[in-house]
């Protein structure tokens, strides 16, 4: 018998290479925060020493403006009150009313422009300008006593005369006061014959313009 062909041995199996390992991942680098942006520091305003002044003096010209404003108010308020002693139909009493009235207006301003007052210098003051403007006052007093004793019309009449001479007499007063005590001055330092011969002067003044404007 033929012999068997010895059997053919099975080659050897190759082994698979091994897997190559993937390559770890490499982390992006966290992103640089942007750095916070710097605060301009704020511009230093120099002022200049000229704005300055001027503005210290614009403040000083406000201050003395509303001083004289205020002092204005008082006059006119006296006036008003003057006017209305001045109505009084009594005559005498409705001069020494208006007087006395002056008086306080004097006492107010004083007081308003922080200065010392005397209400005794105030009196004499008051008596020594009324006395500059004698003539009218009287002409003004007398017509003034005649108007009211006449029953209704003159005493209508009368009233109007000595409410007006009153109230005329006291603004210039005032006003003479207020430019005295604008200047450092007071009822004590008060010049009375030059301020007296003022106040006539622009006692006439006021009589002559009343007079063209009716």
């Amino acid at each position: 018998a033929v012999e068997a062909e010895p059997a053919v041995e099975a080659e050897p199996a190759v082994e698979a290479e091994p897997a190559v390992e993937a390559e770890p991942v490499v982390e992006a680098e966290p992103a640089m925060e942007a750095e916070p942006a710097m605060e301009a520091e704020p511009a230093v305003v120099v002022e200049d020493e000229t704005e300055l002044e001027s503005r210290s003096g614009d403040s000083e010209l406000d201050a003395a403006s509303e001083l004289s404003w205020e002092a204005e108010a008082i006059v006119k308020r006296h006036v008003r009150w003057t006017a209305v002693g001045g109505a009084i139909p009594f005559p005498l009493i409705d001069m020494v009313t208006v007087a006395g009235l002056q008086l306080k207006m004097l006492a107010a301003l004083s007081r308003h422009y922080q200065v010392p007052f005397s209400e005794e210098r105030g009196r004499s003051l008051v008596l020594c300008l009324l006395g500059s403007i004698a003539p009218y006052s009287i002409g003004a007093g007398l017509g003034s006593l005649i108007a009211k004793s006449i029953p209704l019309g003159g005493l209508l009449v009368g009233v109007a005369s000595t409410s007006f001479f009153s109230a005329t007499a006291t603004s210039v007063m005032g006003n003479l006061f207020i430019d005295h005590l604008e200047r450092g001055g007071s009822v004590h330092d008060v010049d009375p014959a030059a301020m007296r011969a003022r106040f006539a002067q622009d006692y006439r003044q006021h009589q002559t313009q009343a007079r063209r404007a009716s």
